[in-house]
């Protein structure tokens, strides 16, 4: 793949676990505050939610069907 077309990433965990350890928190009130300001700011491609669903084994949930509870 052409050097153009990567795209520097990173595992939330592993921000996580590094941060913490630098700002000397636990790791759960680092993980909030990264994904409470990344869901807030940024968007999460249905594809990829869907891919990340599908690694993890886990099943798609009701809302991707248009269903909800009440």
């Amino acid at each position: 793949m052409p050097a153009r077309h990567q795209v520097e990433s990173y595992k939330f965990w592993d921000i996580v676990a590094f941060w913490a350890k630098e700002q000397l928190e636990p790791e759960a009130v680092i993980a909030r505050a990264l994904a409470k300001g990344v869901i807030r700011d940024e968007f999460i491609l249905k594809d990829d939610f869907r891919a990340w669903l599908r690694a993890t084994n886990q099943a798609l949930p009701a809302f991707w069907f248009g269903k909800s509870d009440g």
